[in-house]
């Protein structure tokens, strides 16, 4: 076994690999939250708008009942 001059070099180039898949792994992360932000705000809308449909298509329903009791 020949011996081997471990360097500092040869320590921080893991090390550095290391740290450039973490700043890219933050990235995508960032990334991520943009994404889950607005799909909230979208499901949230959707929501919202199916709220007021379901309230509209029920008044709608009370009209026509009370027209239909209606001599």
């Amino acid at each position: 076994m020949p011996d081997e001059v471990i360097t500092l070099e040869f320590l921080a180039q893991p090390q550095r690999q290391i740290i450039d898949e973490l700043a890219a792994m933050r990235a995508q992360f960032g990334v991520m939250q943009d994404d889950i932000r607005v799909l909230t705000a979208m499901a949230i809308r959707q929501d919202n708008s199916n709220k007021s449909i379901l309230d509209l298509i029920q008044r709608h329903g009370q009209r026509i009942r009370e027209l239909e009791r209606t001599p």
